[in-house]
């Protein structure tokens, strides 16, 4: 049986009964947990072209009368 319960003031707002035609003894269907493979997390490892490290470290002026 499910209740469902009114948070604010607790009062019970409803109930279900269980499905009984559901089988408990029925395999469980859901996948089994494992590690990535090697090949996974290549894959699936975000690639980012970043910046260059000296980047960081230069003055925005040089930076400007390059790209101007």
């Amino acid at each position: 049986m499910i209740m469902h319960f009114d948070m604010a003031t607790g009062d019970i707002t409803g109930s279900e009964d269980r499905d009984t035609t559901v089988d408990d003894r029925a395999p469980d269907t859901r996948p089994a947990l494992r590690l990535q493979t090697v090949e996974e997390a290549v894959a699936l490892e975000r690639r980012t072209s970043g910046l260059p490290a000296d980047v960081v470290s230069t003055p925005v002026e040089v930076l400007l009368d390059k790209w101007d």
